[in-house]
């Protein structure tokens, strides 16, 4: 886990913590497909339950500009997570 739950809900939600841990300055660099396979690790290290289902459903709509509605975390980011492994081209 990355950090403390209550954590990193109160600093500003996961699209933030992608973006600290990736050591960006802008949420937009999260969106660029040179980043994405590094966001898998970091999102495999992050406990599920430390953001809420609404910031899992708005980070893939984010990064991956997909409007999905999961109803737990962990759906959420175990889709998110085969989606960027999908659609990258170095797996194929």
């Amino acid at each position: 886990m990355i950090a403390d739950d209550r954590e990193n809900i109160l600093k500003g939600g996961l699209l933030d913590e992608l973006a600290k841990q990736l050591c960006s300055d802008y949420l937009s660099d999260l969106r660029l497909p040179a980043n994405r396979l590094s966001l898998v690790p970091l999102l495999n290290r992050i406990n599920p339950a430390s953001f809420t289902v609404n910031g899992w459903n708005d980070a893939i709509s984010y990064i991956l500009g997909e409007r999905k509605q999961f109803d737990s975390q962990e759906k959420a980011r175990d889709y998110i997570i085969s989606r960027i492994i999908e659609t990258d081209n170095s797996y194929k």
